[in-house]
């Protein structure tokens, strides 16, 4: 069911009206695939290269910071990524290198929820000619400084105190009997019991990484052998890689998996524990992985976004979040928060890019935001529509809520009034060099 807008907001901009923690927007987006509209580096170098895509690209973030600009603060932009603090700001210094416009947020929540962190209050010009001067200035602007080995935990803390956001760390850890390198000791010592030799990936392998598994036969001797992939103080995670004609099997990976419950559950760790028997291509090279259990559900990019759910509510502010994939799901579902706030008074409504094609979301992602009950939910088909969907649901949200309607910034009420989906979108498109079909789902929010 489409959703009309009314043709005026019937807000009288007052600039001396001031705000006690109402009518402020909190923006939660998935990084690569929503608010990056590329998922990878191949796909970004290739899209860049286009005619007009360098233009579009520029574009796109400008807007973003002027409607942030505009707004004086009462829209804020935060992150959520699946990846580690390191492996984030090397995207953002990639993509600086190509356009130099990327948007800094004001927090970044890393590892699916893990480690938090809120950008230090001082200017620094993010542009540079090349990809480590990029690199080396983003990390100024976060306040630490990111070196070899595991820096999104220990090291990152030791360069700095405000950057890391110490409080949650030890809340999760208070809350789960977290205990990182228990963790690892434990699985590394089951994984030798069973003939394998564990390799760490930033330690042993650098920025290279694993590679491919040619490449790491090649490096080391022949046998099974486990890589632990840095995943962040709250979320362990190793591959495993058994010798080709070995014979590992399922079997051996439960008695792996019984070993280490076992040894969690005596140190009353809450945790959860997921194997993954194959790979993309479909080999068998099983992967574990390991994080907090709170309020009996894995911790998750919801975590943060429900604190914020909580105060949005007692504040009369608006979450809006944003995202493509599996692991975004739990962020999007407005079943993750109802027993924080009503379903009918829920402030948060959630954008859902939906491209089955390009961005290969998974089953459950599509049926999620086709539901019809999600009345909460906004799908597009294209992330270059974020920010004109991010308008067109401040305007809805503020025509069914007065009080969030009068407390809004002036120059926020202007812009949505201003804004149509369709005129930004066509905009976008036409900049992209497209001809491609756009649709945009939208149910009553």
């Amino acid at each position: 069911m489409l959703s009309p807008l009314s043709n005026n907001l019937n807000i009288t901009p007052d600039k001396n009206r001031v705000s006690f923690g109402a009518g402020k927007v909190y923006l939660w987006f998935d990084n690569d695939g929503t608010f990056i509209p590329y998922r990878n580096r191949t796909e970004l170098n290739s899209q860049v290269t286009k005619q007009g895509g360098r233009k579009a690209l520029s574009k796109r973030f400008n807007r973003f910071r002027e409607f942030l600009e505009k707004s004086q603060g009462t829209v804020q932009l935060n992150i959520s990524t699946g990846q580690n603090i390191s492996k984030f700001l090397n995207v953002i210094a990639n993509l600086n290198s190509k356009c130099h416009f990327y948007v800094l947020p004001e927090k970044v929540a890393v590892n699916d929820g893990g480690d938090l962190f809120e950008i230090a209050r001082e200017e620094v010009n993010p542009v540079a000619k090349d990809n480590e001067n990029a690199l080396n200035r983003i990390k100024k602007m976060f306040g630490f400084i990111i070196g070899k080995g595991n820096t999104d935990r220990k090291e990152s803390a030791r360069f700095q105190n405000y950057s890391l956001n110490l409080d949650k760390r030890q809340e999760i850890i208070d809350k789960t009997n977290w205990n990182y390198q228990f963790i690892k000791d434990t699985v590394t010592k089951a994984l030798n019991d069973k003939g394998f030799r564990v390799f760490d990936e930033s330690k042993d392998f650098g920025s290279e990484g694993i590679g491919k598994l040619k490449d790491f036969r090649k490096k080391h001797q022949r046998g099974n052998v486990a890589v632990i992939i840095d995943g962040g103080e709250f979320n362990f995670f190793i591959r495993l890689l058994p010798e080709e004609g070995s014979h590992f099997s399922h079997h051996n990976l439960s008695v792996i998996n019984n070993d280490i419950r076992t040894a969690l559950y005596e140190r009353n760790i809450k945790f959860s524990l997921k194997k993954n028997l194959k790979d993309n291509a479909n080999a068998f090279m099983p992967t574990l992985r390991i994080v907090p259990i709170i309020d009996n559900m894995p911790v998750s990019k919801a975590y943060d976004i429900t604190k914020i759910v909580k105060k949005a509510k007692e504040e009369n502010d608006l979450v809006i979040v944003a995202g493509d994939g599996d692991n975004d799901i739990r962020m999007l579902n407005p079943d993750t928060y109802q027993n924080i706030v009503p379903r009918e008074e829920l402030p948060l409504r959630g954008i859902a890019i939906t491209h089955p094609t390009k961005f290969h979301n998974s089953r459950d992602l599509l049926n999620l935001a086709r539901k019809k009950e999600n009345k909460e939910f906004i799908t597009i088909s294209t992330p270059e529509a974020l920010l004109s969907t991010v308008k067109r649901t401040i305007r809805a949200y503020a025509e069914k809520n007065p009080e969030f309607k009068q407390a809004l910034n002036p120059n926020v009420a202007q812009d949505i009034i201003k804004t149509t989906l369709q005129s930004d979108l066509n905009e976008t498109l036409k900049l992209n060099n497209t001809d491609n079909e756009t649709e945009i789902f939208t149910f009553d929010i």
